[in-house]
């Protein structure tokens, strides 16, 4: 009687599936390091941008404040020009265009 030699086949087929699925895996590491450094990097200049949009916000509303009320909003006027500052750094860390490490 011969030997049955199906599941050697499947068994061996499925060993080779399983090394060319790790090889890929190692093969795609680096990508996805790179990936996720960008992501971070986003991640970091949306936070930073979000707080220069709230920043500038209060001094917009400020502004109007002082512009319609008294000099009492004087010190919030200075906000602006902190926010303004923030929007300045914000954008060279956007623009730069390297990520965080």
């Amino acid at each position: 009687m011969v030997p049955a030699r199906g599941p050697a086949v499947g068994m061996a087929l499925l060993v080779a599936a399983l090394l060319i699925n790790a090889g890929l895996a190692l093969y795609n590491i680096p990508d996805v390091a790179t990936s996720v450094q960008w992501v971070s990097h986003t991640n970091e200049v949306l936070g930073k941008l979000e707080a220069v949009l709230s920043s500038l916000t209060d001094a917009e509303t400020a502004q109007r404040g002082y512009l319609y009320m008294s000099p009492r909003f004087a010190c919030a006027v200075a906000s602006f020009w902190a926010a303004a500052l923030a929007y300045q750094r914000t954008a060279s860390v956007a623009l730069a265009g390297t990520p965080s490490p």
